[in-house]
């Protein structure tokens, strides 16, 4: 039987035609394997590599917002409020009043000339966050800005511009209780901690429970200084008594990877997606209504209710880290009702098996997401007495 033979051919000096060494088809089909297997092989490694270097860019970005807090509080000589909360529940999260510390100060001055939530026509609350101020932007190119901003996303999940345009209102005769995500997006959030007090998760944004606050952020002091809103840091790193290398400060907040551009009330396939509204992708310069704000997550909160699950009622409630597919569309808890386990959607990214935070001393570290609830817990409240070391 005769062997198929592909006949090779070359030029000598003299550039005459010379006949080669001939290969049959099997040797090419396994030098084509051959390669196929290494290409296989190097895939991984290179998807890796690109991983790696999204993640170190995420870590960078959140050096930046770490630098930025440090940057404020040196020029206000307090910590930045978690918002500036005006008399109607609307607030502006502490994402925007850093701005002018991250070199941003062209769209801080657009926040503040912003009317008030209550009336367009009213322009002594000009640090309010809404879809009043996000559709007064008359400009492409003043929502591209927004928009475009890096420091707040994480290269692993998202890049170029992110923006909700299509924000969905609640439908209510109470103006504080039309709020909504409307706003740029992205992948970072302040913590909040709570261990007792009657409003549950939701104290954070509720002025006479700041008392309550056990975490590094609190709303601002508010005046009025002639008809115009003067606000004030609440606290100063001494607020943190377990000391700056001992406490989060700005993590990577949980969004289930099926969510990703969604305001949790945007569609209907979330049972009483209303009251998970506030765990959604939304605006990071929102903080919602009475409710975890969009820039903000609660990584310890007391449950006084525990209406839809009572094993949490008056409990305190650890949530640990979690992996981009836990609350998504196949994984939410069958119990959903006011309050019950949804509040456990607080801390988690997209790198493999971590998820990254800010410290209080500017340090950014990568916490396991098996990590125990009670170092967590350490980690997220100011005057537990705890101190632990991250690996």
């Amino acid at each position: 039987m005769k062997t198929n033979r592909v006949k090779m051919a070359s030029r000598d000096c003299a550039g005459n035609l010379r006949g080669g060494r001939a290969f049959t088809l099997v040797e090419l089909l396994v030098v084509i394997a051959i390669i196929g297997v290494l290409i296989a092989l190097l895939l991984p490694a290179v998807q890796a590599a690109r991983e790696a270097a999204r993640r170190m860019q995420c870590s960078n970005h959140l050096k930046q917002i770490g630098l930025a807090i440090h940057n404020f509080h040196d020029t206000r000589d307090g910590i930045v409020p978690s918002a500036v909360r005006d008399n109607s529940f609307r607030c502006s999260s502490s994402f925007g009043l850093l701005y002018p510390y991250m070199e941003q100060d062209a769209l801080y001055q657009l926040i503040i000339r912003q009317p008030s939530a209550i009336s367009p026509t009213v322009t002594t609350h000009g640090w309010v966050t809404n879809n009043y101020w996000w559709n007064s932007l008359l400009t492409d190119a003043e929502r591209k800005g927004f928009a475009s901003v890096s420091t707040y996303k994480c290269p692993t999940r998202r890049s170029g511009p992110q923006v909700n345009d299509n924000p969905v209102t609640e439908a209510s005769s109470d103006p504080g209780r039309d709020a909504d995500g409307a706003g740029p997006l992205g992948d970072y959030a302040i913590v909040f901690a709570t261990t007792n007090g009657t409003d549950g998760w939701w104290q954070h944004q509720n002025v006479s429970m700041q008392a309550t606050l056990r975490g590094p952020f609190r709303l601002s002091i508010n005046a009025d200084a002639g008809g115009k809103l003067v606000w004030n840091p609440r606290d100063s790193f001494s607020r943190v008594l377990d000391g700056l290398s001992n406490q989060f400060f700005i993590g990577e907040k949980h969004i289930p990877i099926s969510r990703l551009g969604k305001c949790a009330n945007a569609t209907a396939d979330w049972a009483n997606a209303d009251r998970t509204r506030s765990m959604g992708d939304c605006s990071y310069l929102q903080t919602g209504y009475i409710k975890s704000g969009f820039a903000g997550r609660a990584m310890v909160h007391y449950e006084p209710f525990g209406v839809g699950d009572a094993a949490l009622q008056n409990a305190v409630n650890i949530h640990p880290l979690l992996r981009p597919s836990d609350y998504s569309e196949n994984n939410i808890p069958s119990h959903i009702a006011y309050h019950c386990s949804i509040r456990g959607m607080a801390f988690g990214g997209w790198h493999p098996g971590v998820c990254q935070f800010v410290l209080g001393d500017g340090s950014v570290r990568a916490v396991s997401v098996t990590t125990g609830l009670q170092i967590l817990s350490a980690l997220a409240l100011v005057d537990d007495g705890e101190s632990v070391s991250l690996p």
